[in-house]
C-alpha cells in the first residue's frame, strides 16, 4: 500500500494571456509588450477588446485595456503582428525586435466603437443665458489623431422626437455652431459614426450656449484607412491561398499534415523557482493564505488545499510513478510534479502557451495538451521535454493512452479546405507515445467532446457536432459512425459503449442514458428522457456557471461565431449550451460510469443508477438544495473506488453513496466549487476547483484508491485500475 498523500507545497508560473498589471517578466524568446490606446483627442481608451496576431491569423493573445488604456501582455519576439482593436481587425501592424528580455511600448490612436459607445471626448460646458430666440447654441470643434483642426467634414443633429435635421461643415479651425429648439433630444451623427454623441435640452425659460470638443478621424481618413484595409486582406487571402498551396507539398494524399512545429518548454528541477513567477493571489473571500513562501498548503477540517495564482478553473490532475502532476490554472501556462507521499516538489515545466488540459500518462510518460495548441510529451521523472508538436490553433479535448500509441483530436481546416471536403474539419490521430511518430491520421467532422477513449483496440469519438465515431486502433480505420446527438465522451464496457444523449422537445432540452454496441453503435437499451435545462445555453440564464466561463474567456477573449456552419465547435452552443474556450475545454456532461452491474451518471442535481443490460432505474439521488438552472450542472460525472460513488460539486461538497443502494455515506464540505471530477489516491480524494485551488480531502478509507486522472485510466475508459 502506498504511503498517503501528505502536504503539497507549490510554486506557479504567470504567463497570463492579457491581464494588465500582472507583472509580466520579458524572456529570452519573449517580449513584453505594452499597448496604450487612446482616441485623437489623446485620452484613454479603457474596457477595448484588444489582441494581437501573427501574419498567418492566428491570435497570440487577447483581453481588455485597462482604465489607463494599457494592455500588456507576453509574445515571441522577432516577429510582425497585427495589432486588433475591437471590431476593427488587422487595425495596425508592428514588428517586435529579435533582442532578448525585449520591452516595447507602442502608443495607438483609435476611433470606432467599444462596448457600443463610440470612443470620443466629449467636454461639453453650459451657459445660461436669455432665451432671445428660444434655441441652444452648439458649438462644436473637431481635431484629427496629429492634433491638427478637421476641416470639411459634415455634422448632421437630428431631433429624436420630431425627426428634424440641421446640419452644416465645419470650418478651417474644425469648429462648427448650430441652433437648435430646446425641449428636444438630439443625436449627433457623423458620416462614418451615425449615433456619435447625443445633446439633451430641457424646455424651460433658458436658452443653452454649448461648447464641445471633439476626437474624430474623419471620414477622408477613414475611407483611405478601409481602402488600405482592403488591399491588406486581398493580399492576406491571396498570401493564405499561396500558403494553402505550399501546404500540399507537407501533406499526405489525404491532406493530412506530415510535418508539426516544436515549441520550446523550460523545466525546472527540483523546486529551483523559475524567474518571473508571480506571487499568490488571495481569493476574494476565501481564508487567510499569508505565509512566508509562495503557495504554501493552507490546513482545513478536511485535509488541506492550494491556491493558485491565476485563481482560474483547474483541470483533473494525474496520479503517476508516485507523482501527483497538475496543470496550474486555465490560465497558466506551468505544468508541476510533485512527490505524492512527501509533497516535494519535483520538477516544473513552463510550456510555450496557457491552458493545460487534465493530463495523463503511461510507461514513464505524461502527456498534456494546451488549448492553444500543443501536445506535450515528458519524462514522469525528470519533467524532460521528449517531443512537443504544435497541432493547431485550438486543442480543446484531452487526449487518450493505449498500447504506447497516444491518441487525440486536433482542428484542421486548411486541411479540410484542400481535401475539398466541407466535413473534413479535425484529425483524430494516433502518435508513438515516446517519439511523437505519427502513426496514422483519420478525418471527422467536429471538435472531440471532454477527451477521446481507448479500450481494446478501438478508439471512441464523440464531437460537439453531434456525431459518433470508431475507429480502429491499429490503423486508423472507421469502422462506424453515426450522429448520435451525444452529450458526454463515451464510457465503453462489456462490449458496449454509454453515454448521454440530447433531443430536444418543443424547444426544452431533454437527456437520457444510452447503451450501444461498441463495435456499430447501434442502439441497445436507453433510460428515459428527462428535461435537462444545464444543456440549455437560454435555460441557464446568468448562471454562475456561465459567468465563469465567460471571465475566462475574457482572458483568452474568444467567443466562438455561431452564423459559421461548417465549423463544428459552432454547435457546441446548440448541443451542451457552452461556447466559449473555457467552457468547450472544462465541458463534462452526465458522462456513466459503470461498477457493480450498474450504471451512474450525475444529471443536473441528481445521481442516478441504472441497470446495465436493460437501463431500467435502479435508485436515484436527489439534491434537494441543488438548482441547475442557477449553477449550470450541479456535479461533475461521477467516479468509483471500493463500494462507493463519489460525486464533487458545484456547492462545494464531496459526496459518497453504496453503489448498489444509493444510501449516502460522507459528505465533505470545502467551501470551493467544483466542475472536474476529483481523483482517488491513498485514501485522498484530489480535486481543482473552479477558482484555482488543489483540493484535497482526506477520507480516511483505504478503499478509495485507484482512480489516477480523468477518465480513471490511461485510455479513459471511466474505469479505475
Amino acid at each position: 500500500m502506498r504511503t498517503c498523500l501528505f502536504l503539497l507545497t507549490l510554486f506557479i508560473s504567470g504567463f497570463l494571456h492579457a491581464q494588465p498589471g500582472k507583472g509580466l517578466v520579458p524572456t529570452a524568446y519573449k517580449a513584453h509588450v505594452i499597448l496604450i490606446l487612446k482616441d485623437f483627442a489623446r485620452n484613454p481608451i479603457p474596457k477595448a477588446d484588444v489582441w494581437i496576431e501573427d501574419t498567418g491569423g492566428k491570435r497570440i493573445a487577447e483581453g481588455k485595456t485597462n482604465s489607463a488604456g494599457m494592455w500588456e501582455t507576453l509574445a515571441p519576439n522577432g516577429k510582425t503582428y497585427w495589432i486588433g482593436i475591437e471590431d476593427s481587425a488587422r487595425y495596425e501592424q508592428a514588428s517586435l525586435d529579435g533582442k532578448p528580455y525585449l520591452v516595447t511600448r507602442r502608443t495607438i490612436y483609435f476611433q470606432g466603437s467599444v462596448n457600443g459607445k463610440a470612443t470620443m471626448v466629449a467636454s461639453p460646458s453650459f451657459n445660461m443665458m436669455p432665451p432671445p430666440d428660444g434655441l441652444a447654441k452648439v458649438n462644436m470643434s473637431f481635431i484629427k489623431n496629429d492634433g491638427a483642426p478637421l476641416v470639411g467634414e459634415q455634422v448632421v443633429l437630428t431631433g429624436l422626437g420630431n425627426g428634424k435635421k440641421y446640419e452644416g461643415l465645419t470650418d478651417s479651425s474644425g469648429c462648427l455652431q448650430l441652433h437648435v429648439p430646446i425641449g428636444e433630444n438630439y443625436n449627433i451623427a457623423l458620416e462614418y459614426s451615425p449615433k456619435f454623441d447625443q445633446l439633451s435640452f430641457p424646455a424651460h425659460g433658458g436658452s443653452y450656449n454649448v461648447r464641445l470638443k471633439y476626437g474624430y478621424a474623419g471620414s477622408v481618413a477613414i475611407e483611405s484607412a478601409r481602402r488600405t484595409r482592403e488591399i491588406n486582406d486581398s493580399l492576406h487571402n491571396v498570401f493564405r491561398l499561396l500558403t494553402l498551396e505550399n501546404q500540399r507539398k507537407l501533406r499526405d494524399s489525404s491532406m493530412h499534415k506530415r510535418v508539426f512545429n516544436s515549441v520550446e518548454v523550460q523545466t525546472y528541477q527540483g523546486g529551483a523557482e523559475a524567474p518571473g513567477l508571480e506571487p499568490p493571489q488571495q481569493l476574494p473571500g476565501g481564508p487567510s493564505l499569508a505565509r512566508p513562501r509562495p503557495l504554501e498548503p493552507f490546513i482545513t477540517s478536511y485535509g488541506y488545499s492550494l491556491a493558485m495564482p491565476s485563481s482560474t478553473a483547474m483541470s483533473c490532475p494525474l496520479y503517476m510513478d508516485g507523482l501527483l502532476i497538475t496543470g496550474g490554472g486555465f490560465v497558466s501556462a506551468s505544468l508541476f510534479a510533485f512527490d505524492a507521499s512527501t509533497g516535494k516538489l519535483q520538477w516544473t515545466v513552463q510550456l510555450g502557451e496557457g491552458g493545460p488540459c487534465a493530463p495523463t500518462g503511461a510507461n514513464g510518460v505524461v502527456v498534456v495538451i494546451t488549448e492553444s495548441c500543443t501536445m506535450y510529451a515528458f519524462e514522469s521523472r525528470t519533467g524532460k521535454l521528449l517531443w512537443s508538436k504544435w497541432m493547431s490553433p485550438y486543442v480543446l479535448s484531452a487526449p487518450a493512452i493505449m498500447d504506447g500509441k497516444v491518441f487525440l483530436v486536433y482542428e484542421d481546416k486548411d486541411g479540410g479546405t484542400l481535401s475539398k471536403n466541407r466535413l473534413n474539419t479535425h484529425v483524430l490521430a494516433a502518435l508513438d507515445l515516446r517519439t511523437g511518430e505519427v502513426k496514422w491520421q483519420q478525418w471527422i467532422f467536429g471538435e472531440a467532446m471532454s477527451s477521446v477513449v481507448a479500450d481494446a483496440g478501438r478508439v471512441y469519438c464523440n464531437t460537439f457536432n453531434g456525431d459518433s465515431y470508431v475507429l480502429d486502433a491499429k490503423n486508423g480505420a472507421l469502422l462506424a459512425s453515426a450522429k448520435l446527438l451525444a452529450t458526454s465522451a463515451p464510457t465503453p464496457f462489456g462490449g458496449k459503449l454509454y453515454m448521454s444523449q440530447r433531443e430536444s422537445l418543443q424547444g426544452l432540452a431533454r437527456e437520457r442514458i444510452a447503451a450501444f454496441d461498441a463495435a456499430t453503435l447501434r442502439l441497445l437499451a436507453a433510460g428515459p428522457w428527462l428535461d435537462a435545462p444545464y444543456l440549455d445555453w437560454d435555460s441557464k440564464g446568468n448562471s454562475k456557471q456561465q459567468q465563469a466561463e465567460a471571465a475566462m474567456s475574457l482572458s483568452t477573449g474568444m467567443v466562438y461565431n455561431a452564423d459559421d456552419d461548417s465549423h463544428s465547435r459552432m454547435h457546441a452552443k446548440a448541443l451542451a449550451g457552452v461556447e466559449t474556450i473555457a467552457g468547450i475545454q472544462m465541458y463534462q456532461g452526465s458522462r456513466p460510469v459503470i461498477a457493480s452491474g450498474l450504471v451512474l451518471a450525475a444529471m443536473g442535481g441528481v445521481l442516478r443508477a441504472y441497470a446495465t443490460n436493460t437501463m431500467a432505474q435502479v435508485w436515484e439521488w436527489q439534491d434537494k438544495a441543488a438548482n441547475p438552472n442557477l449553477s449550470g450542472r450541479s456535479f461533475a460525472p461521477p467516479i468509483t473506488a471500493g463500494e462507493k460513488v463519489f460525486l464533487a460539486g458545484a456547492d462545494g461538497a464531496m459526496r459518497s453513496f453504496y453503489i448498489r443502494t444509493g444510501k449516502p455515506v460522507d459528505i465533505y464540505r470545502t467551501e470551493e466549487e467544483f466542475r472536474s471530477p476529483p481523483i482517488a489516491v491513498n485514501g485522498w480524494l484530489i480535486a481543482g476547483s473552479n477558482a484555482g485551488k488543489m483540493v484535497a480531502v482526506n477520507t480516511h478509507d483505504e478503499a478509495v484508491d485507484g482512480w489516477d486522472c480523468w477518465g480513471g485510466s490511461w485510455g479513459r475508459t471511466n474505469l479505475g485500475r
